[in-house]
């Protein structure tokens, strides 16, 4: 009787709430489904003079450009944003970096983010998975910029 007990309420509640668990999974603490609103400065780099593509032969005419990203996280104790995945989504492809300040000489230093790519190359978006979780995208993307994202 007891096992008929036991295979009932695994077979009515506890495999239907496993599936659902699995299907839709709970949102991490402090992640939202929703993305986290930034503000977005950009600013003009300096020219950027084209170099051959090291995939070209050196007598092409192929140029590269960048997009660099700071990232300035408000009232929190890692305002640079350690560890957090940017991805820039382009005509050609994916780029995908960590904010990391390992190579960094002086802590006050900006933990800038630098995308190269083909200077044809259309820019999508970029997702920014902050440390925490949660997810900001930016839609206006210009390249020869450097985009303070604050957020």
């Amino acid at each position: 009787m007891k096992f008929k007990t036991i295979f009932y309420l695994l077979d009515t509640i506890l495999f239907p709430l496993l599936v659902i668990l699995l299907l839709f999974p709970p949102a991490a603490p402090g992640q939202s489904s929703q993305p986290v609103p930034v503000t977005v400065e950009a600013v003009l780099l300096a020219e950027q003079t084209p170099v051959a593509c090291r995939s070209t032969p050196a007598d092409s005419a192929c140029a590269e450009t960048s997009l660099d990203v700071d990232l300035i996280w408000l009232n929190s104790d890692n305002q640079r944003a350690v560890s957090a995945i940017l991805t820039l989504q382009t005509s050609q492809g994916v780029l995908q970096r960590t904010v990391d300040v390992a190579g960094s000489a002086n802590p006050s230093d900006p933990a800038r983010v630098h995308f190269v790519f083909a200077a044809d190359t259309r820019l999508e978006t970029l997702e920014i998975l902050w440390p925490d979780g949660n997810l900001s995208k930016v839609t206006e993307l210009t390249p020869h910029h450097l985009l303070r994202i604050i957020r």
